[in-house]
């Protein structure tokens, strides 16, 4: 109630000298009094400020007056600002001892139940030692009459045991004997075992030595059908010489081809279906049937293609599935016109025999060579190139034993150059391209002399 008062009391005060200040104000700008020389307007404007001051000035003297809190809370602003500081940390202390206390309150009921709990398995662990106490007391009483009865049991037993001591006596002896006629029996058993080891090995043998004999058989007669097919095609190889006209000859190649081959039967007769008819055309061709005299059904023999078949599952069964060059060629001549022709196959391995730009042969060249020993020596290198290439693996005409052909216009250049070079020189024979199993031999020669290249032909 008295801070109303006082409130209202200064409103009042306030107002008053807010209304003096205004009027003494409006007489000093009416008169045109100066003070300090200043200009009327400029006095009338300290007079107001001066009113405004003297209100502030009058309102803090009776709040200082009247209010000992206000009075306080100036003067001692700084200390109770500290005090109110040191407070604050009391509280927060007080707020950290209180969580302390909580946690130990806290772990303290955590260990009072552990405890507890520990209480209760002891008492379980007491009932269950005085349940085993009483337990183990009925078994000893158990036991106790047992072992009065195994006393009495022990006598009897003795008893009985200088019986059977007499007994066991008169057994040794038997059994003394015994042992003699086991031992005798077991070495006749060692004796019947070994020679039924020695018999079963025997008979082991001789059934070896018979598998073995039965696959030479076989082979031989294998080896037996194909001389005898073999002859029977020279046979008729001679019958058609003499006739004339051959159309076909021995070991003309009817069909070759690369071919991914595995051990599978049905699958490697799909491979070679392709290759069988190539051979059948080209051989059809060759025997220049007239327009509409062309056999109805195949010319290719079949039991001969039953042997290509053959041949080629033993080679795959031999060297492991993989690429194959097969070559299907005629097992003999064949005259124009003739129904059948007999096939023999040839299979090699597919592989790479000589890279592109490999050495084959080299062969020095003397100075001064006459033209005729120069073509000479150059049909010797053919010659040693042809030689190494079927010694590497490349498959050569089985007709006219060679591996390749050179250009004659090639090789009509290399005679003009050689003929050109004054002194001794050398002449390689490298491959062109890469060289495989079935490829043909595509060489070129290059011509040096002293350590120079003097051309390259091909």
């Amino acid at each position: 109630m008295e801070g109303y008062l006082l409130i209202a009391a200064m409103v009042v005060l306030g107002s008053a000298i807010a209304t003096v200040g205004d009027r003494l104000g409006s007489r000093v700008g009416k008169k045109r009094l100066t003070l300090f020389k200043l200009r009327p307007r400029h006095t009338a404007t300290l007079v107001t400020i001066a009113t405004g001051a003297l209100i502030s000035a009058v309102t803090i003297g009776i709040l200082l007056t009247v209010s000992r809190d206000l009075r306080e809370a100036l003067t001692r602003f700084r200390e109770i600002r500290q005090d109110l500081d040191r407070a604050q940390t009391r509280l927060a202390q007080a707020d950290r001892d209180l969580q302390t206390a909580n946690e130990q309150r806290d772990r303290a009921l955590t260990n009072l139940q552990a405890l507890e709990q520990q209480r209760t398995a002891a008492q379980q662990r007491q009932q269950e030692a005085e349940t085993a106490l009483a337990g183990a007391e009925t078994k000893l009483a158990t036991i106790t009459t047992e072992l009065s009865q195994a006393q009495t049991q022990e006598a009897e037993l003795r008893q009985k045991a200088e019986t059977l001591s007499q007994e066991l006596q008169t057994l040794g002896a038997e059994s003394q004997t015994l042992r003699q006629e086991r031992e005798t029996l077991r070495q006749d058993l060692q004796r019947i075992a070994q020679e039924q080891a020695t018999l079963r090995n025997q008979a082991q043998a001789a059934q070896n030595r018979l598998a073995v004999l039965a696959t030479q058989r076989a082979a031989v007669d294998r080896e037996l059908q194909e001389l005898n097919a073999t002859r029977d095609r020279l046979q008729a190889s001679i019958q058609t010489l003499r006739r004339g006209n051959v159309a076909i000859f021995t070991d003309e190649v009817l069909a070759v081809q690369v071919l991914r081959l595995g051990r599978n039967r049905p699958l490697q007769r799909a491979a070679l279906t392709p290759l069988l008819a190539a051979a059948e055309q080209q051989a059809r061709e060759l025997l220049k049937f007239p327009p509409g005299e062309e056999p109805r059904t195949s010319v290719l023999a079949a039991d001969s293609v039953g042997r290509v078949l053959d041949w080629v599952a033993r080679r795959v069964v031999q060297d492991g599935e993989g690429e194959y060059v097969v070559r299907l060629l005629a097992a003999s001549n064949h005259v124009e016109r003739e129904q059948q022709v007999f096939l023999k196959a040839e299979v090699s391995p597919n592989r790479r025999v000589f890279n592109r730009g490999q050495t084959i042969v080299t062969l020095p060249f003397a100075a001064g060579l006459p033209p005729q020993e120069a073509v000479a020596q150059l049909q010797k290198l053919f010659d040693l190139v042809n030689f190494r290439a079927k010694q590497e693996g490349v498959l050569d005409n089985p007709r006219t034993g060679t591996v390749g052909q050179f250009s004659t216009e090639a090789l009509s250049n290399v005679l003009q150059t050689i003929t050109q070079i004054n002194g001794a020189y050398e002449i390689v024979a490298v491959a062109k391209e890469p060289i495989f199993t079935a490829s043909p031999l595509t060489l070129e020669l290059i011509v040096r002399s002293r350590g120079v290249e003097v051309g390259r032909f091909s």
